[in-house]
């Protein structure tokens, strides 16, 4: 049922929808642009952002719903989260190990799934959730940094900028400061996350095809 009137929420909603679209054709020009495992594993990532944002809408400012959706609705987007993350680490060793990506693909992909799916169904799930990425997102910052020093990519230069401003933005949604009545740590956490994709795609595009 609806409950509100969507003048007073319509803006951010217009700005999560324009945000999914971009991150969608993001997707689509690298996919169409650029092809080599590490592409094809990064354009999936501004695909499964789309998706991420369109989960960040508030939808109980605009109808009722129970508490259990509400918590199924934030541990979907926590576990998008998760894999944008781990395709992100993917995409390094594709990199690094491009001989042997598809095994590795495997390995990594059922230890970080199922330690994640362990942090979904513990208390406070968000907060370590959060902060299992952020870990992740410190070790990828190294990776990337190893990158650019090891081969000169420009591209993991821009990428490594990018896993900097998604390991600060998580500390600012922990730390649940508030700035405005209407833009809280919420808001800057998502324009801080959206702002490391749009470098994440420069960086992205910057990386030679193997």
């Amino acid at each position: 049922m609806l409950t509100k009137s969507f003048k007073k929420y319509d803006t951010k909603v217009i700005i999560y929808i324009v945000c999914s679209l971009i991150s969608f054709y993001l997707f689509l020009k690298i996919n169409g642009n650029q092809s080599s495992p590490f592409h094809e594993l990064w354009s999936f990532i501004f695909f499964s952002w789309s998706f991420a944002i369109i989960s960040e809408i508030k939808f109980e400012d605009f109808f009722s719903i129970t508490k259990m959706i509400k918590t199924i609705q934030g541990n979907i987007n926590l576990f998008i989260k998760l894999v944008i993350a781990q395709l992100q680490l993917l995409s390094l060793c594709a990199i690094i190990y491009y001989n042997n990506i598809f095994l590795l693909s495997i390995v990594m992909s059922i230890i970080i799934l199922t330690y994640h799916i362990k942090i979904l169904m513990g208390n406070d799930s968000e907060f370590h959730s959060l902060k299992f990425i952020k870990n992740l997102n410190l070790f990828m910052f190294f990776g990337f940094l190893y990158i650019f020093l090891k081969l000169s990519f420009i591209g993991a230069f821009f990428i490594t900028f990018g896993m900097a401003i998604n390991y600060f933005s998580i500390n600012i949604y922990n730390s649940k400061v508030k700035i405005f009545k209407q833009f809280n740590y919420r808001e800057l956490y998502n324009l801080m996350q959206f702002a490391s994709l749009i470098i994440f795609y420069r960086g992205g595009m910057e990386i030679p095809a193997n």
